[in-house]
C-alpha cells in the first residue's frame, strides 16, 4: 500500500478518501469503549432514577451499537471507495 501511495503522490481526492476511511476506522474503534461507558451510565441513571440521563444514555447506546453492528459494511464501503480512487490514480 505504501508503494502505491508513493507512486500516486498526494492527490486531493485520494487524500479526502483516506481521511474518510480513517475517520470511520477510528470511530468504530472508539465505539467499543463508548458502548461500555454508555451501558454503565444507563445502569446508574436507572438506579438513581434520573430519567433525562437514562433516555440520553439509551439513545447513545443504541447509536453506538448500530455503528458496531454495521462496522463491517462501513469499513468495506469506505475501503472500496478508497481503493478505487487509489487504483484509478495509479493507472493515470
Amino acid at each position: 500500500m505504501s508503494l502505491a501511495r508513493k507512486k500516486v503522490g498526494s492527490g486531493k481526492l485520494l487524500l479526502q478518501h483516506n481521511i474518510e476511511y480513517g475517520f470511520w476506522r477510528n470511530l468504530i474503534g472508539g465505539t467499543i469503549i463508548s458502548v461500555l461507558f454508555s451501558g454503565i451510565t444507563t445502569y446508574f441513571s436507572y438506579v438513581e432514577n434520573n430519567k433525562t440521563l437514562f433516555i440520553a444514555s439509551i439513545i447513545l447506546l443504541v447509536i453506538y451499537l448500530l455503528i458496531l453492528i454495521c462496522n463491517k459494511f462501513i469499513i468495506n464501503s469506505f475501503g472500496k471507495m478508497y481503493v478505487r480512487v487509489l487504483i484509478g490514480n495509479i493507472w493515470e
